[in-house]
């Protein structure tokens, strides 16, 4: 900032109001202030959002594995409005993933827009995401498929939070897409505590496969609750879809060690002339106890592309939440890259 200089100048005229001269005076430290005040801005720093940790599970490795964890709770998503807002699909997007990103189910998005395919998104489509007041806007709910949902098994976390997690059966005679199911908790009274989606790691369950859906519920909940499954979403796959790639799955080596398996393998992605190339790779292992009840679930995936007719290796080590090891299953998912 320049510095002002005042000259005080002898002249014959009667001496300068002093009025004026305290005037000056004030403007001039006004203006000093003025100049700290806003150095002090341009030294402040800018403030960020921290990243937070959600939870910690009750074994020593976590369930899932930590860029792939599969989390019930609610997905940080933007600022919630009191009226809908628009989200243009991109590529690789499903209902179920977009409707977990912000917070809401996938029956509520799909009611929101009854005049969107499931099956056939179009990179760029514009759909609504409901929000605040406007979730539940009238729209009438759309029914599901049904398929087979078993008893959930819930399992407490170190944080006093619970995984609950349950066997969704394809029983169908075509493949499902977007399966999802409600889980709610009840005290010992019957009072209902708790209630929330449970999803799949994968988009797709091909007839005659079963797959865990999980939820965690980040809250205290108190012992001796019971918990119960809902249907709530699941889509057929239309069998002219191209929109899945079929791959194959060969499992090498299933080590099962008490409450830990570990599984090697390799993937085949179909070859050919007009194979496609897959941009996205998932593969889910679901472990089970000797009751076939669900003990925990891994994700495993390449977002990488991968020309047609090569093979991948794999290695896999899935956590059980409590009870031992009986059995793995593998099931897998590829989708193809945009043309």
């Amino acid at each position: 900032m320049d510095e002002s200089i005042i000259h005080f100048m002898r002249t014959e005229k009667p001496l300068p109001d002093l009025g004026l001269i305290l005037l000056s005076m004030v403007f001039l430290a006004l203006s000093l202030v003025g100049c700290t005040n806003a150095a002090d801005d341009m030294a402040a720093p800018t403030d960020k959002p921290i990243p937070l940790t959600a939870y910690q599970s009750a074994t020593p490795t976590p369930l899932l594995a930590e860029d792939n964890a599969i989390v019930g709770t609610a997905t940080p998503a933007p600022t919630a409005t009191a009226t809908p807002f628009l989200y243009a699909i991109e590529s690789g997007d499903t209902l179920l993933e977009v409707a977990h990103r912000y917070s809401i189910t996938l029956e509520q998005l799909l009611a929101a827009n009854p005049g969107i395919d499931p099956s056939f998104l179009i990179v760029g489509t514009e759909i609504i995401i409901p929000t605040g007041d406007s979730v539940l806007s009238g729209y009438p709910s759309p029914t599901p498929i049904s398929f087979d949902v078993g008893q959930p098994q819930c399992y407490p976390a170190a944080d006093g939070g619970l995984w609950c997690l349950v066997v969704a059966r394809n029983s169908q005679a075509q493949a499902l897409e977007n399966l999802s199911a409600a889980i709610t908790l009840y005290a010992t009274n019957g009072e209902k505590i708790a209630q929330q989606l449970a999803i799949s790691a994968l988009n797709i369950l091909q007839p005659g496969q079963q797959i865990t859906l999980a939820t965690f519920f980040a809250t205290t909940i108190p012992a001796g609750v019971t918990a119960q499954a809902e249907l709530r979403s699941a889509l057929p796959v239309d069998a002219a879809s191209q929109r899945y790639i079929d791959i194959q799955i060969q499992t090498n080596i299933i080590t099962i060690d008490n409450t830990q398996a570990h599984i090697q393998g390799i993937i085949r992605v179909p070859g050919g002339e007009a194979a496609p190339e897959a941009n996205r790779i998932w593969l889910l292992a679901n472990a089970y106890d000797a009751d076939g009840n669900p003990v925990g679930v891994r994700k495993w995936e390449v977002n990488a592309s991968t020309a047609p007719g090569t093979e991948l290796p794999f290695e896999i080590i899935v956590y059980s939440l409590q009870h031992a090891i009986s059995e793995v299953q593998i099931l897998g998912e590829a989708r193809p890259a945009e043309k």
